[in-house]
């Protein structure tokens, strides 16, 4: 349910120029990998040992803060009007842009923790296949 929460919220802020197009990009990106591993253990009958990394939740809370900063723009007119963006790369205050490299870094980070996860998953059944 959170995911599909920060997903329409980076959509709808996305679209209403709020947040960069990067950012919803890099998390609709990690969350595509995350299922799409999934599904490939599921087909291949890998038993999922699933669980969210520490380094996960930390990024979990990254990017809804990100999210309520880009709610708090869009409610000051005086912001508002020097947030919006034009380019991938939206240049507000160094408070929002520490915020969003963090959020974009931790994004991906994970991403590749993930996919490190589930390869090593893949490569422990393959394995295990070869010694039976």
């Amino acid at each position: 349910a959170d995911k599909l929460l920060m997903l329409f919220g980076f959509v709808a802020l996305t679209v209403n120029r709020l947040l960069p197009l990067l950012f919803t990009a890099s998390m609709i990106g990690r969350d595509l990998l995350i299922v799409g591993g999934v599904v490939i253990l599921k087909w291949r009958k890998i038993p999922l040992l699933y669980r969210p990394t520490y380094l996960s939740k930390i990024t979990t809370f990254f990017q809804i803060a990100t999210i309520f900063e880009a709610l708090l723009v869009a409610q000051s007119p005086a912001r508002l009007a020097s947030a919006r963006y034009d380019t991938l790369i939206v240049v507000a205050s160094p408070y929002t842009n520490a915020l969003r490299a963090i959020t974009l870094v931790m994004t991906v980070v994970t991403g590749v923790q993930y996919f490190r996860i589930g390869s090593r998953m893949l490569q422990n059944e393959k394995t295990q296949t070869h010694r039976q």
